[in-house]
């Protein structure tokens, strides 16, 4: 997005987005929560920040066993915990990583982190050796999306949604298909 091709664009878009927002007196602070994220540290109640950081989170990880962190409560849904205080209060985790350490534990966690690593890997590998300059944008694209999703899923559970992850799974079987259609033209075109 930012090339030395394009940064003439980029900057201009930039300068044309703030002067937009500056004249129209939109409520900044308002719209996009930034007063939320800045005291999120402190007990604001009714914020989803803070009440994110200082009761859900701690509360859930105080839940867990040391065994239960390694290896997670089963696949069971933290509003299916019937004994535990905090499953009156809190249907979801609201994130993806709380909730598959909930789930799987850490090795899950870990597993999970692998997948969406590799995705990103393999796209960016891709888009390098891609020929075919028609497809870059999508490749270029598809990296950029990955990435969103690995911030995403700090506050929102995004592979949990079975469409969501639908979609997720059948891109990077995608990108597989055609890394490894990639790879077998390279390895037949040395012989």
């Amino acid at each position: 997005f930012i090339s030395k091709k394009n940064f003439k664009n980029v900057v201009f878009l930039y300068i044309s987005v703030l002067t937009f927002i500056y004249f129209s007196n939109l409520d900044i602070v308002g719209n996009f929560r930034i007063s939320e994220i800045i005291n999120y540290n402190t007990e604001i109640t009714g914020t989803s920040l803070s009440n994110r950081l200082n009761s859900l989170y701690p509360e859930v990880i105080q839940s867990m066993s040391k065994l239960e962190l390694i290896f997670g409560k089963g696949h069971v849904g933290v509003a299916f915990i019937a004994d535990q205080d905090f499953s009156r209060d809190y249907k979801s985790l609201e994130s993806q990583y709380l909730d598959t350490l909930f789930r799987v534990g850490l090795l899950g966690l870990l597993v999970n982190m692998i997948i969406l690593l590799i995705g990103i890997y393999y796209t960016y590998k891709i888009l390098k050796t891609n020929l075919n300059s028609d497809l870059d944008y999508i490749f270029q694209g598809s990296v950029a999306w990955q990435i969103a999703v690995l911030f995403h899923g700090i506050t929102v559970e995004t592979t949990r949604f079975s469409l969501y992850s639908l979609f997720y799974f059948l891109f990077l079987g995608i990108i597989s298909e055609f890394y490894n259609r990639c790879g077998l033209k390279k390895n037949n075109s040395h012989k």
